[in-house]
């Protein structure tokens, strides 16, 4: 799989309420997830991705802040189920305690937030994840994300976000581990604004 980074977006969680331009930036970075190209490829470890995560650090302090305020996580059919089986619920159960009742996306659910002004996910607890075994894969390949690959998104995101971007205590980075993230969330992202869409009726 090749991934091609474009012109400078800074990129935060993705949000809902953002207005203005960063409405705009959300927008077009997700019409660049559309556009990447995906080939398959026999190399053990794609050039191009490696090459994008290869100056990067990344270290979790666990401050929770990539799991709070008004944005959104979504699940695939796959990942409902697995989590629904972490948790010992019949798939149907999950959905209508876990994930808000309309999706637009077929085949995708949306994780609810916690009551309250901070909107943490509905899964955060004490700062961290309560199903971090088989949290989505948007979860667990944060911060390796396409639209954060351009180093001015990845500056903003520090800087709003996550304090454990470049952090001076993160140890050397597997560059292995930091590639198979940032392809696994490039697929991850073409399969669900690849998704057919729905109305409210």
């Amino acid at each position: 799989m090749n991934i091609h980074v474009n012109a400078p977006t800074p990129a935060r969680r993705p949000h809902l309420e953002d207005t203005g331009k960063h409405t705009c930036r959300r927008i077009r970075a997700r019409r660049r997830f559309e556009s990447l190209i995906i080939t398959a490829q026999a190399k053990p470890l794609n050039s191009s991705a490696a090459a994008l995560v290869a100056d990067k650090r990344f270290k979790c302090t666990e401050c929770g802040k990539c799991c709070s305020g008004a944005g959104e996580v979504w699940v695939s059919e796959v990942e409902c189920i697995g989590i629904a089986a972490h948790l010992n619920l019949q798939l149907e159960d999950f959905v209508s305690t876990y994930c808000k009742s309309f999706s637009k996306v077929v085949g995708w659910r949306m994780l609810k937030y916690k009551a309250g002004p901070d909107k943490d996910c509905i899964f955060l607890e004490n700062k961290l994840c309560s199903i971090y075994k088989v949290r989505p894969s948007q979860c667990a390949t944060y911060p390796w994300w396409p639209d954060l690959m351009n180093p001015v998104s990845w500056q903003v995101e520090a800087a709003e976000v996550c304090e454990g971007l470049d952090h001076e205590d993160a140890e050397s980075l597997d560059v292995q581990q930091a590639s198979e993230k940032l392809m696994t969330a490039a697929e991850y992202f073409v399969m669900k604004d690849a998704a057919p869409r729905r109305t409210r009726t």
